[in-house]
């Protein structure tokens, strides 16, 4: 049994127009137990939207969430609250996400608090080994969000979400807001917890070498839907979608081909992403594939299996695609 499963699920937003936005379109993934899977693509393309749909921040037009195949779609009140514990979120910035006011013992003991978890002398020993589970000592207990770095805040945030032993933490963006010099460390440290703790992740993120380094799986994501799934090293290695092609390319290389790898990215990932109140008909990715063909304006194409390998693609093409680039390697 999965621990969580998405199907079909559909995000729609009304506009003032009266027309409606759709930010996630008939999405299906799964999660076991203890695994990560990174979620990538441009912003824009549905990923956070995707995230507060599995969590019910943002309410699915349709489709269903399955937690350990307990619908949470139709979940509210009291049923939902007393399932929050199980699954959290860690934001992109925790300047948004903690509160001011609070010293950092009271916003590790909150959660403990709200879902009645453990008396309240024992909360605060709890508070002081998850500050030294995210790498702080017990001094930090009476600082405030203020007089802590970025690295350090988002280490609380990450605590906070751990702290009432979920079995899902949903990571959206966690270290995009911070120094290069630090994401590294958070990284690190959330794969640390992951293994100590047994907790499932999924991480959202547009940077692909951070994705690649902490992901069992990747999904790709364009324009609401996911457009090639598989294991890291699998998808990395031998992407199937031009749209991953065009974002692996892409990724910095300090080797000899790295303008002959960004003039590849370039061409498999021209334009800009287009509005979602006016999408492509047939594929979404047309108006931007160096591979498109006249029936690609009609056809919608499905995430189907890619034979003998583990990994799912959503292109009518990508076996043609692939002939033609093996083509073209054996005459160079």
């Amino acid at each position: 049994m999965s621990l969580l499963e998405t199907r079909d699920v559909v995000v729609d937003f009304p506009t003032s127009e009266g027309r409606s936005i759709r930010a996630v379109d008939h999405v299906s993934i799964s999660l076991e137990p203890g695994e990560t899977l990174g979620i990538v693509g441009e912003s824009g393309c549905g990923k956070s939207t995707l995230a507060r749909a599995i969590l019910q921040l943002v309410r699915p037009t349709s489709g269903s969430v399955l937690l350990k195949d307990l619908e949470l779609t139709g979940l509210k009140g009291r049923e939902l609250r007393s399932l929050r514990k199980q699954m959290q979120m860690v934001f992109q910035d925790p300047r948004g996400c903690l509160d001011p006011r609070m010293s950092v013992g009271a916003l590790l003991t909150e959660p403990l608090r709200v879902h009645k978890l453990g008396a309240s002398g024992g909360r605060k020993h709890r508070a002081q080994e998850m500050l030294e589970r995210i790498g702080l000592d017990s001094r930090f207990m009476s600082r405030r969000p203020a007089d802590m770095s970025g690295g350090q805040q988002q280490r609380v945030a990450i605590g906070r979400a751990l702290i009432t032993n979920p079995e899902l933490v949903i990571c959206d963006e966690p270290v995009s807001a911070l120094d290069v010099s630090i994401q590294a460390q958070v990284i690190n440290l959330l794969g640390e917890l992951q293994r100590d703790l047994g907790v499932a992740l999924i991480f959202i993120a547009h940077d692909l070498a951070v994705v690649r380094h902490i992901s069992d799986r990747v999904a790709v994501m364009y324009l609401g839907r996911i457009v090639e799934e598989g294991p890291t090293d699998e998808l990395f290695q031998n992407p199937r979608h031009p749209y991953t092609q065009g974002l692996i390319a892409s990724i910095p290389q300090a080797d000899s081909d790295a303008r002959i790898r960004l003039q590849n990215a370039q061409r498999l990932a021209a334009g800009d992403l287009p509005s979602l109140l006016d999408p492509p008909s047939g594929c979404a990715y047309r108006t931007r594939c160096a591979y498109v063909q006249e029936s690609c304006s009609t056809n919608v194409p499905l995430l189907r299996e890619v034979p003998k390998t583990a990994q799912r693609v959503a292109c009518d093409l990508w076996e043609e695609i692939q002939a033609n680039e093996q083509l073209d390697t054996r005459r160079h």
